[in-house]
């Protein structure tokens, strides 16, 4: 650490990687937390073994379940988007290494997934590892195809949040506020998919449906304002952000009413079929947000260049003329 002499408060030092690394770590636990006010207890579909399966699951750091995927999938990616703005935040002040950050979401979420893993095979009866029980898995096809199906959420939700934490570190506010808006239509799953443990999803209440609702158009409105328009080309920005906010939430929409049930049933080629019906009505459904999260944006983005814009200075005296174009530069 070498000092500069001329303000002992000021060092030339080397990014720091500790911080990094527990923000990457503290972020990705947190986010898991909506999962474990639940209790986080694994339950899986009984249809295999109702005597084995039935009473309390055992604990899970996250929620391996095929039937609510998505919460799965939300709480992967949102802890690599957290983690990068915290590192964000903490770069304000003083250097910091990105990739402590990388490295403490992978190991905290491979960590994590080993752990529910294990405890997903003893709730099935494999976690001894006997050539029997894992002969038996092999022969029940629908239950491989369940444990494949989670390992591939899991991966792609890993490798995702990589890609959120790199997007939401990057220098240019243009890719931190691209990284929150593709992953604010994830909020909602990320928050609802744990309350079904405690209400079902028509016992919702209105305001709790409403929040729900809005909430990730309320994001993406507030994300376009940190973007800003200028230079033009964060336009693209925009358009990116505003479609991720219409697509993706409908396909989430259908997926969760085709996949999760259908694909443990045994006509899986109905899939596409049940995603095509469910994905229109949904798309439909999900013009409103995009407009309020448009609203919100141009709004915002307006108010802020106008407060932005310096005051119209007061007139110059002529012996200070040259000091005033100076200023102007």
């Amino acid at each position: 650490m070498a000092s500069d002499r001329r303000n002992p408060y000021v060092t030339a030092t080397r990014p720091r990687r500790w911080p990094a690394f527990l923000a990457g770590v503290g972020a990705t636990l947190v986010v898991m937390a909506p999962w474990w006010l639940t209790g986080g207890r694994l339950q899986v579909p009984t249809r295999w073994d109702a005597e084995r399966l039935t009473g309390r699951g055992p604990f899970a750091f996250l929620p391996l379940d095929l039937d609510h995927v998505f919460p799965l999938f939300a709480t992967l990616v949102l802890g690599g988007v957290v983690a990068g703005l915290i590192v964000r935040m903490l770069r304000r002040r003083r250097p910091v290494a990105v990739w402590p950050a990388a490295w403490g979401v992978l190991l905290a979420q491979l960590a994590t997934a080993v752990q529910s893993f294990i405890a997903l095979l003893g709730r099935l009866g494999i976690g001894g590892g006997s050539e029997q029980a894992v002969g038996a898995m092999l022969m029940d096809g629908t239950q491989l195809l369940y444990l494949l199906g989670l390992v591939l959420v899991v991966v792609v939700g890993v490798l995702f949040a990589q890609l959120g934490l790199l997007f939401a570190t990057r220098r240019s506010p243009a890719f931190g506020a691209l990284a929150v808006m593709l992953a604010a239509p994830l909020v909602t799953n990320w928050i609802g998919g744990p309350l079904v443990v405690f209400v079902s999803i028509d016992g919702y209440p209105m305001w709790l449906a409403m929040v729900l609702r809005w909430l990730p158009a309320v994001i993406v409105g507030l994300a376009l304002v940190w973007c800003g328009v200028r230079p033009w080309g964060r336009l693209v920005v925009w358009a990116i952000g505003l479609a991720a906010l219409w697509v993706v939430p409908a396909a989430i929409i259908a997926v969760s009413y085709t996949v999760g049930i259908r694909a443990i049933q045994n006509d899986p080629q109905e899939i596409p079929r049940a995603i095509a019906q469910y994905f229109v009505p949904a798309l439909n459904a999900g013009v409103a947000p995009v407009v309020i999260a448009l609203v919100i944006g141009v709004v915002g983005t307006a108010l802020r260049m106008l407060v932005g814009r310096s005051p119209v200075s007061p007139p110059v005296a002529p012996g200070d003329a040259g000091a005033g174009a100076g200023e102007i530069g």
